[in-house]
């Protein structure tokens, strides 16, 4: 069960060690990925060469159609669901659609050889309280965040059906009532399409496991277009619900529970 459960949290770090073991040598690989590791161990940049030149390429010609409708700019903290595999919809919004904003990612991301030193200069911050304050108490910044986490992660062996964990995550309610943030929700249709995850047993016991671990723990492939890594040509489309502009109020138990009826209400 030990064996399995390495496994299963270790493909996320063993396959780019794999392709760069292929492509330059073994030694090469290993050089190149302890120094891309420490490098994503340093502070976010949300402008770089990087980002500028991913900005430049039109991803969202891959899908069968891509439809963004957004009736505001966006700014202030920007709530996406659901997760899906890779956020391919939230990823897009966040390099196609806004120049200096963040997004919020599992910190295991930053250990990952070379994604995570790219993660770290395309704006995208670990997934933490510590983290996520830094950024909302710099004024006029934009932050993506996903608050279904790894559990709506895990929740795509059930797609298509769309199963949120969102509705059970209200931490960030409590964020915006403390920093005073405009709240914009956005839906991705079709998220949950852009893969195929071969179901495993044991999900709940999984999602647990995997939120105290920080590595989602599934079968250590997923399947895209032609069966790689690269989203299926879907009809994706990302639609803003609404936005509320929240006024900074001491975040009691009762205003934020106000706000989550509210929350709820308008958009579940």
């Amino acid at each position: 069960m030990i064996l399995i459960i390495c496994l299963l949290a270790c493909w996320l770090f063993a396959l780019p060690l794999t392709v760069l073991g292929v492509l330059l040598l073994l030694p090469a690989a290993w050089i190149i990925a302890i120094i891309t590791i420490v490098l994503a161990q340093t502070n976010t940049h949300n402008q770089s060469y990087i980002r500028t030149m991913l900005a430049m390429i039109p991803f969202e010609k891959h899908f069968a159609s891509c439809n963004i409708q957004l009736s505001e700019p966006l700014k202030g903290l920007i709530i996406v669901f659901p997760h899906g595999i890779f956020c391919i919809g939230a990823l897009l919004l966040h390099l196609r659609h806004h120049k200096t904003s963040y997004i919020a990612v599992a910190s295991c991301i930053f250990y990952i050889p070379v994604i995570g030193y790219i993660a770290r200069n395309i704006g995208c911050i670990p997934a933490t309280e510590t983290s996520i304050r830094r950024v909302l108490a710099t004024p006029n910044t934009t932050l993506f965040l996903l608050p279904g986490g790894i559990s709506e992660l895990l929740n795509m062996e059930q797609a298509p059906k769309r199963v949120l964990h969102l509705p059970k995550r209200f931490g960030f309610l409590r964020l915006a009532l403390e920093y005073g943030c405009r709240l914009t929700t956005i839906d991705i249709q079709q998220e949950e399409h852009t893969y195929w995850c071969l179901p495993l047993p044991f999900l709940e016991q999984r999602k647990r496991l995997s939120e105290y671990l920080g590595v989602p723990l599934m079968f250590p492939w997923v399947f895209g277009y032609y069966n790689t890594w690269i989203p299926k040509q879907v009809h994706i489309h990302a639609k803003m619900l609404g936005v509320m502009d929240i006024q900074a109020n001491t975040p009691t138990r009762e205003h934020v529970q106000t706000l989550k009826q509210l929350y709820l209400k308008n958009y579940f």
